[in-house]
């Protein structure tokens, strides 16, 4: 062994035993009389809890402005996939669980947990497009801004989140609802056509539909519950569509009746070209007032057509339809980019936020229970999404299995700590409000650290079954958590 490997060893010895400064962490180890075993690591960015710059990290780990008390033994910055290997194998040579952090876009912060290792691979973004044969392979930190912008010279797309900063990584394991996804096979990781990965023995697997069946089944849509690490995502992506087209239409949340009614007649003929939200929020020209006509209800249709002509004729019939009397602003036939439907989500800044989620197939009545509850929102940033899909038909052969005709993630944001109580409880009443009409929930936007019976909720009962099988094969020792044990 080179003079600088050992150095590096004693320093990672030297880094990981502080961590244990304090509490029953240093009892334990007081206990065995003997320092935890040394394998190498070969990242060159790691933090100790305790060190120089840990919190730093930490804090970073999490997207969202509240930053849960949790706190990881060590923190490792991959930048490869030997950096990968090499944690693992110190993990399981410690008894240490990981978690990982792939870009910090989780809401819940749902990679932190108590000790263990939290492995950060977001600085993991090699990409390379194969063009003609329509492939690409993606590493975990990719994001989806530069995903998109590399596919555009080419002609190509793909489901993309809808916030441009999302990593893939996280996404993909989790489902992967995107733009223009109902046409695009409905969720990302169908999508996915294999994955590089590093399981609990520290072995490196090409999972695929020919090798590894049961994880590369899991690998799409076991999100959390995932029991290996993916180093690298091979993607089939898709012509871009030629005229991205959206219309807008903007009402007081009092005509919001007559928008339902026009809503439940429009969506049994929907194209799957068509992505259709109803957004509650608030005026921005109002927040500041607390009269309720200030509450609004937005229309948004984006339209992925072929042509012009195509685009022109599918939003036209949103148009025909859509209430113009109680209409206070109207954009039609608007032509946009995948750059410009990024751009409007880049002013959704990490504030403090309560987000949940739920399917439902019951779309009329919940949009009027959402109305009605709406109106008792304390803060004005709060934003309730509901999308229509034109299809919830899902593949058999993958972990991602809940779905539904209407898709609700409400999103409580909020700029102070003094406001934490209320905004939770008033994200907390919605769903409690929406129980009755709830089919599901989906992983990557739900909270299941607060609400630990919701991580269920996110998966078919042969799935959930699946997913536990899977793991008790290829993670027997829980390095990677049981799912959902997040403590």
């Amino acid at each position: 062994m080179s003079e600088s490997r050992r150095s590096f060893i004693t320093k990672i010895s030297s880094l990981f035993l502080a961590s244990f400064a304090s509490g029953s962490a240093r009892a334990e180890l007081a206990g065995k009389q003997q320092a935890p075993k040394i394998v190498a690591l070969s990242a060159d960015n790691l933090y100790a809890r305790g060190g120089k710059d840990y919190e730093a990290q930490r804090q970073a780990a999490v997207w969202q402005a509240i930053k849960p008390e949790r706190y990881p033994d060590l923190i490792v910055r991959a930048s490869d996939e030997a950096d990968i290997v090499d944690t693992v194998n110190y993990a399981r040579a410690n008894k240490l669980p990981i978690s990982v952090r792939c870009g910090g876009h989780s809401y819940v912060a749902s990679p932190l947990r108590k000790g263990g290792i939290l492995l950060d691979v977001s600085g993991m973004r090699e990409l390379t497009i194969d063009a003609p044969k329509r492939q690409a392979e993606v590493q975990p930190g990719v994001i989806s801004a530069e995903f998109s912008a590399r596919l555009e010279p080419h002609g190509l797309g793909f489901p993309i989140a809808h916030c441009p900063t999302v990593s893939l990584g996280g996404y993909l394991l989790g489902g992967g609802m995107g733009w223009n996804g109902v046409n695009w096979g409905q969720f990302a990781c169908f999508n996915v056509s294999a994955v590089d990965l590093i399981t609990a023995s520290g072995e490196r697997i090409h999972a695929s539909e020919n090798s590894h069946k049961d994880l590369f089944w899991a690998a799409r849509g076991a999100g959390p519950a995932f029991c290996a690490i993916v180093s690298k995502y091979y993607l089939d992506v898709f012509p871009r569509p030629q005229a991205i087209t959206s219309s807008t239409y903007i009402y007081k949340l009092d005509a919001l009746e007559e928008i339902i009614s026009w809503l439940e007649e429009y969506k049994a003929k929907q194209s799957e070209k068509i992505e259709l939200t109803v957004i509650f929020s608030t005026s921005k020209k109002e927040q500041s007032t607390e009269d309720s006509n200030k509450r609004q209800c937005i229309i948004s249709a984006v339209c992925f057509a072929d042509d012009e002509a195509e685009a022109a004729e599918l939003l036209a019939a949103i148009a025909a339809g859509a209430p113009k009397k109680a209409c206070v602003y109207c954009a039609e036939y608007q032509s946009k980019t995948m750059q410009d439907l990024l751009a409007a989500s880049v002013d959704v800044i990490p504030h403090r936020h309560a987000v949940d989620t739920l399917w439902t197939s019951q779309s009329a009545p919940v949009l009027k229970q959402i109305g009605e509850h709406f109106l008792e929102s304390p803060s004005p940033e709060t934003h309730v999404f509901a999308n229509y899909r034109a299809s919830s038909t899902l593949k058999p052969d993958a972990a991602y299995s809940v779905s539904a005709p209407m898709f609700i993630l409400s999103s409580s944001t909020w700029a102070e700590q003094k406001n934490d109580e209320e905004c939770l409880r008033w994200s907390d009443g919605l769903m409690e409000r929406l129980q009755r009409y709830n089919e599901g929930a989906y992983v990557n936007e739900t909270d299941f650290i607060r609400h630990p019976e919701r991580a269920r909720q996110c998966f078919s009962e042969s799935s959930w079954s699946r997913i536990k099988t899977v793991s008790e094969q290829y993670d027997p020792d829980a390095m990677f958590s049981a799912p959902f044990d997040l403590g």
